[in-house]
């Protein structure tokens, strides 16, 4: 991505699971592609008229997952 080009979310988690799968955990990417799959898709099909805190609590477990499996293969 060049200066100034911003990746969305979805484009972020789809990086990180590449990243994932080279590294020799393709499980791991797997899973973190279905979730942010399924998470874009609830909130496409989301009325408009549906508060975000109703979305998020639908998909409490699903990013409580994704940010399980990041948070194991982040090194500071």
């Amino acid at each position: 991505m060049g200066r100034g080009t911003s990746m969305t979310l979805e484009e972020k988690v789809k990086a990180s699971a590449e990243e994932l799968r080279t590294s020799g955990h393709p499980e791991d990417a797997e899973r973190l592609e279905r979730d942010i799959e399924y998470v874009s898709k609830v909130w496409a099909d989301s009325p408009a008229d549906v508060f975000l805190a109703d979305d998020l609590g639908d998909l409490l477990e699903c990013l409580q997952r994704m940010l399980a499996i990041l948070g194991r293969h982040v090194t500071v």
